[in-house]
């Protein structure tokens, strides 16, 4: 994969709408929190005019100044919380595509663990820009007019809102430095005990058919009861100290009644301005209060964007440009492929194939065949050496670019969620006609057409609706189809009966006459019956390579030396 850029996340997003949004939100904030003064305002003016005067015109002037103020404020909150909103479901749009590729990347390279897990957490960052919590910081930028406002009704007063503020913010960095850890170690336990979990249910057949699904449950249970007792260490964490932030809060809103009803009592302050006073106070705390108690799900979404920030890292994200269709000349130069784990699987192999020329890959199992496949379509994460096709290292072309021209069939037959047809022409345009020739190059036209929608017809999730020999067939089509230049096909005999090796043998015909290049990893002899030459790999070494009938004779013979000795 390559390495293109180090900027993270955010330059894949389209900043000016981001900023055009962010401004609006802002203004917003602004209108909201000037509308928030009207409270302690109508407070003031009740207490020091219409009590004192007695003058219900002034009473009923300020009841309906005070109701058109609060719906203007309900309204803007409403438009406040779309813009935000719009804000999140923007970024959705721009990083679902990057991250959805990036994951795929990572599905190649068996990262099973974060790949399941990114577009969760692209969503967790959605929800979290799209809830009250950017609300709550702005409201806190505004928090300095309101302790001016405090200031100018009296020193005191703003003396001690400051004192406040500062007490609140001391939670929350108390806050941060307490849960932080615990937050992110819950997290890594939850996604393993959910990675853990979906093992498992691929292997719940077999489980269930040797009796072992006890076993497996008790296995996982015990991961998922460590996830959720750091998860309730980490809330119980969190719930404590927003308690505490809360009756900080509380507490001080009273201290603030009777600081200012000792001013007013001493004179130095209207009774008005007691209850306004408090008010005030607590719209200056109130995002700090929210940021408290919404601190969990901040801090689950600073984690998943590091996690994005990572993925998205080393994604490539230039654009493919559609090469032409490759001869087929395979040369392998030196090519060395090891485990996740760093055991040797393959080890230095060379070899030459000619355009048209088919080659069957034999050896025992754990020998490297299905390894040596996946490193010639480039999807084994772990490898050296030179691949050229034609004059071209593939490693130096897009594989959006060349993959029209290779053609896979791997061991499992997955298919992705979509119809017959959209499997086969791998999702892409494509007319009906070159579809057909895949479908009849693979002899699957009766299979297809027995289905109850033919080419229409929903696979299902990894092709669940269809048989194992079904979803064999129309992943060979697929592999088949746009008449490839290369085609690897790991044992394409697997699930077929005797008419599915009869349509083998017939497309492996087809492929020749059109000039592919093709190589087989097999263990049936009918296969080997349709090749040009046989290669042996015994121990991650090519032990013979030749024309199959020099091969084939030596291999029945036991006499299979590796090449070199």
């Amino acid at each position: 994969m390559q390495a293109t850029s180090s900027k993270g996340v955010w330059h894949l997003v389209d900043r000016a709408a981001v900023l055009r949004l962010g401004i609006g939100g802002g203004l917003l904030t602004f209108a909201i929190n000037a509308i928030g003064l009207v409270s302690p305002l109508f407070f003031t003016q009740v207490y020091d005019r219409v009590l004192t005067t007695g003058s219900l015109p002034t009473l009923i002037a300020l009841v309906l100044a005070a109701i058109i103020a609060i719906g203007l404020g309900a309204a803007f909150e409403q438009w406040r919380s779309v813009t935000f909103t719009r804000i999140g479901a923007g970024v959705y749009v721009d990083l679902e595509t990057p991250v959805f590729r990036a994951s795929h990347a990572q599905a190649v390279e068996g990262e099973q663990g974060r790949r399941s897990r990114s577009l969760d957490d692209l969503e967790t960052v959605r929800a979290t820009i799209s809830g009250p919590l950017p609300a709550s910081l702005l409201d806190l930028i505004f928090a300095p007019v309101l302790l001016i406002t405090l200031y100018l009704m009296n020193v005191w007063l703003g003396h001690f809102a400051l004192f406040t503020l500062a007490l609140m913010a001391g939670v929350t960095v108390i806050t941060q430095w307490t849960i932080g850890t615990s937050m992110a170690k819950a997290a890594e336990a939850s996604h393993a005990a959910s990675s853990a979990a979906e093992s498992h249910l691929r292997s719940a057949e077999a489980a269930t058919a040797m009796g072992y699904q006890e076993r497996a449950m008790a296995r996982w249970a015990t991961r998922n009861r460590d996830a959720v007792r750091a998860h309730i260490q980490s809330a119980a964490q969190a719930g404590w100290l927003t308690a505490l932030g809360r009756a900080v809060r509380s507490g001080a809103q009273i201290l603030m009644i009777a600081i200012a009803a000792s001013l007013a009592v001493t004179g130095q302050l209207s009774a008005g301005a007691i209850i306004a006073a408090s008010i005030i106070l607590g719209r200056i705390v109130q995002p700090v209060d929210a940021l408290l108690g919404g601190w969990r799900q901040l801090g689950q979404a600073r984690l998943a964007a590091d996690r994005l920030r990572h993925l998205l890292s080393a994604s490539s994200e230039s654009e493919a440009t559609r090469v032409q269709r490759p001869a087929g000349r395979l040369m392998v130069n030196g090519l060395t492929a090891a485990s996740p784990s760093g055991v040797a699987i393959l080890r230095g192999l060379s070899f030459v194939i000619e355009p048209g020329q088919s080659v069957a890959v034999l050896g025992p199992t754990g020998s490297g065949k299905s390894t040596l496949l996946r490193c010639l379509m480039g999807v084994w994460p772990r490898m050296s050496g030179l691949i050229r096709l034609d004059a071209t290292p593939l490693d130096e072309i897009d594989r959006r670019a060349i993959g029209a021209w290779l053609g896979f069939l791997p061991q499992s037959s997955d298919l992705a969620p979509g119809t017959i047809a959209e499997n086969i022409a791998r999702f892409g345009e494509a007319t009906p006609d070159a579809i057909e020739a895949a479908v009849r190059m693979a002899d699957a036209t009766a299979i297809i057409a027995a289905l109850p929608k033919g080419l229409d017809t929903e696979v299902g999730e990894a092709g669940a609706h269809l048989s194992a020999g079904q979803r064999r067939r129309i992943a060979l089509a697929r592999a088949l189809f746009g008449s490839p230049a290369l085609v690897c096909l790991d044992e394409p005999e697997a699930n077929l009966d005797r008419d599915g090796e009869v349509a083998l043998a017939g497309a492996l015909q087809q492929l020749k006459a059109a000039g592919s290049t093709v190589l087989i990893a097999a263990h049936r002899p009918s296969v080997v019956a349709h090749v040009d030459l046989v290669m042996v790999i015994n121990e991650g070494s090519i032990a013979q390579f030749g024309p199959a009938a020099e091969v084939m004779p030596a291999i029945v013979a036991g006499n299979v030396r590796r090449v070199g000795q």
